[in-house]
């Protein structure tokens, strides 16, 4: 047997080692030098299974001292075979059950084998049948290589990436809740400011003051809506839109708006696909998206250059969503925007999207704009991808889902007659934020409105049974006690068809989707105005006036 009969050559190299000029048996010679160094335990049967020759390696693998003669039953001890899943695999099931069977050789079969004392190794199995010059089987040789410690070292690389990939988490959440607190804190000293600054002129008898107080906490309370939007939009969250739209003729349109925002030593060109494909996306959130990015664009060329905009369709392949987990294969409308100037490091395109990322020195960016037309593109199905080097400039390519439907698709409205005119003044409102309920049912009271309200779900419910009829109801998405708002309003229109619904959210994903919007169920994203809020509830009564 090779474990014991085969001497070994002297460590290192010696030039002056005599060499032979006779001939040489060279079988011999892989047997003993070749087989018996080989990194894998090797062992040879023959077509009865019983083992002719073996290595050093297989012995220590099994934990025993074999001898040639053995069957292989014998040979491999009480040992037990698995499968990478933890399927115990009985004689007639293995590997080299399938091998005797169908005479095709095993390849690379990663298995997991089990010593009598419990010891489990994970193996690499590779089985050769072997044939005489008439084709039939005489043996076979099984080469089993130990990866244990390849399995070991690859799970400590896993969690040492899971550990870092939290680690890189909470990072980003610590940059996150950092730049939300700073800009919040801004905000909110306005509208703090303000309002004691209005209560001091009050109760001094100069109100005088008083409205120009109210617009500086207005301003402030409107620049906070329009962070909380940007954060939804990143977290992909917001409320869309969608509806199909001509790229080309949206980016025509903006054509105006672009050159407002940049300066004479910045040229401007489009490159447009004539047969651009369609696409259905929420136009003010793809304006502002491509806002973002000439912008970004503008800002990385001080000393002036070329922006080109261009549109060209684009499909991806299974390889190419394959990189990305969520991005399918497909048909695209691609969005670029190129610009000639400073080009990124690779540190950096690794963090564009991440909120409050930003290159610029403070006060010039919030790092919320590219954050935002990332989350804005993925909401949308779609995909958005940067090629970047430095001194070389940079393409950012927003890839929309080509829209095979009609280009004036529009949600169907059921006919329904319309409500008495004595009752257009009874609205149901439900919000479970004590603040918010009590401001909104003032508000609807000013304006004429009969109002009937509640914090939650179930309280509707009952008040919606002794109410009667009733023409609109209002209610927040997110409630407390288990029916959302949209669950409580196909509750309420069981009963009552003819009710119109708002919702009111702060958080929609797709609680409520846009093509559910039809003329009598709406959605307002929080926080808005009170003129808004009487226009939508104006208009979903059809124009009929508060009762007098």
């Amino acid at each position: 047997m090779f474990g014991k009969a085969f001497a070994r050559r002297p460590q290192g190299l010696d030039i002056n080692v005599k060499r032979s000029t006779q001939p040489f048996d060279w079988t011999r010679l892989f047997s003993r030098d070749v087989l018996e160094n080989f990194p894998a335990a090797v062992y040879v049967c023959d077509a009865q299974g019983v083992v002719v020759a073996f290595n050093s390696k297989a012995t220590q693998l099994w934990g025993r001292e074999p001898i040639a003669g053995d069957p292989k039953e014998r040979f491999c001890g009480a040992h037990r075979m698995y499968s990478m899943q933890g399927e115990h695999l009985h004689a007639s099931n293995t590997p080299l059950a399938a091998v005797l069977e169908t005479g095709k050789p095993l390849r690379d079969l990663e298995a997991i084998i089990e010593q009598p004392d419990g010891t489990r190794y994970n193996v690499l199995a590779n089985v050769t049948p072997l044939f005489d010059d008439e084709g039939a089987m005489q043996g076979y040789v099984n080469c089993v290589l130990d990866v244990t410690r390849y399995h070991q070292m690859k799970s400590e690389h896993a969690e040492l990436q899971h550990a870092l990939n939290q680690s890189q988490k909470i990072d980003s959440i610590g940059q996150l809740t950092g730049g939300i607190a700073h800009d919040f804190n801004n905000m909110l000293q306005g509208i703090t400011g303000a309002l004691s600054l209005l209560r001091r002129s009050i109760a001094t008898g100069r109100p005088d003051s008083s409205y120009r107080y109210i617009d500086i906490a207005e301003e402030s309370a409107t620049r906070a809506a329009a962070l909380t939007h940007r954060l939804l939009s990143f977290a992909r969250r917001q409320t869309l839109d969608a509806k199909p739209l001509d790229v080309n003729a949206l980016l025509l349109a903006m054509r105006d708006l672009f050159a407002r925002s940049l300066n004479d030593s910045i040229s401007l060109q489009f490159e447009l696909s004539e047969d651009a494909w369609t696409v259905k996306a929420d136009a003010n959130q793809l304006e502002n998206a491509i806002l973002n990015l000439v912008i970004n664009a503008r800002d990385a060329m001080p000393e002036g250059g070329v922006i080109t905009i261009k549109t060209i369709n684009t499909t991806l392949d299974g390889a190419y969503a394959r990189r990305y987990p969520d991005v399918r294969a497909g048909d695209y409308c691609s969005i670029s925007v190129l610009d000639t100037g400073a080009g990124m490091t690779p540190d950096v395109i690794s963090h564009i999207f991440e909120p409050f990322f930003t290159t610029k020195l403070i006060g010039e960016g919030t790092g919320l704009g590219l954050s935002m037309a990332h989350g804005f593109v993925k909401q949308s199905g779609g995909h958005i991808s940067v090629s970047s080097r430095e001194r070389e400039g940079t393409t950012m390519n927003l890839l929309l889902p080509r829209y095979m439907g009609d280009r004036n698709v529009s949600a169907s409205v059921k006919a329904v007659p319309a409500p008495p005119a004595n009752r257009a003044s009874r609205i149901l409102l439900v919000e479970d934020d004590d603040v918010a309920r009590a401001l909104l049912k003032e508000a609807l009271i000013d304006l004429g409105y009969v109002v009937f309200d509640a914090a939650q779900a179930s309280g509707a419910l009952a008040l919606s049974e002794n109410l009667g009829n009733f023409e609109l109801l209002i209610t927040d998405v997110g409630l407390p006690d288990g029916l959302n708002g949209r669950q409580l309003a196909q509750a309420i229109r069981t009963t009552k068809p003819f009710t119109k619904v708002l919702f009111i959210t702060g958080y929609a994903s797709s609680i409520m989707e846009s093509r559910e919007q039809t003329e009598d169920m709406q959605v307002l994203a929080k926080p808005f105005s009170l003129d808004s809020l009487a226009k939508r509830v104006h208009g979903l009564l059809g124009g009929l006036p508060p009762a007098a």
